[in-house]
């Protein structure tokens, strides 16, 4: 078992040697330009526009859809995106338990932050069943579920935000998922 940096994965091949290989840097993605202006600006510049440009990226995303739903883990990332699209829109939420992970189920905390934002939650409880009638069907809507951990998480939100009418529904943490059509 390896512990990997983000953006690495790595590459075990035959008669070889391990390859540490990178697939996605951020700061690649930033011209030299850019990061020469963001050093000069002040930390409270660089936080006023981070939040511009997200909640500007939510809206986009609510815009003209129909109903909307986010996926609501109980982490940093989705109780972000959470509060930022009920500011913008009527949503609902959308959280994946798993109670047999004691020291991973988040639902005690998606709930207290769906509370706290007035938004409606629904759960999907994960068991080893669901898991195990439900990974052929996620292997062939993501093509790689075990690439992300989350894959078959975000997959069964998806369902579930489809048997609510939900049209559009919002994750954090995968490019894989991104923003589901459901």
């Amino acid at each position: 078992i390896h512990a990997l940096p983000q953006g690495c994965c790595l590459r075990v091949t035959r008669g070889a040697a391990p390859e540490l290989v990178t697939y996605y840097d951020a700061a690649s993605d930033v011209s030299e330009a850019e990061h020469t202006r963001l050093r000069g600006s002040s930390v409270e510049q660089v936080l006023d526009e981070l939040d511009a440009l997200l909640i500007r990226s939510v809206g986009e995303n609510l815009r003209g859809t129909g109903q909307c739903a986010v996926a609501l883990s109980g982490g940093v990332d989705s109780t972000v995106l959470c509060a930022l699209a009920r500011r913008q829109a009527s949503v609902q939420a959308v959280h994946v338990s798993v109670p047999q992970g004691k020291g991973y189920d988040e639902r005690r905390t998606a709930e207290r932050i769906a509370k706290l934002n007035g938004v409606p939650l629904s759960v999907v409880t994960m068991s080893g069943e669901l898991y195990r009638n439900t990974l052929v069907q996620a292997t062939a809507a993501n093509e790689m579920p075990l690439w992300h951990l989350q894959n078959l998480g975000y997959f069964l939100a998806s369902q579930r935000a489809a048997e609510l009418g939900i049209d559009t529904l919002l994750c954090c943490g995968t490019s894989v998922s991104g923003c589901v059509r459901a």
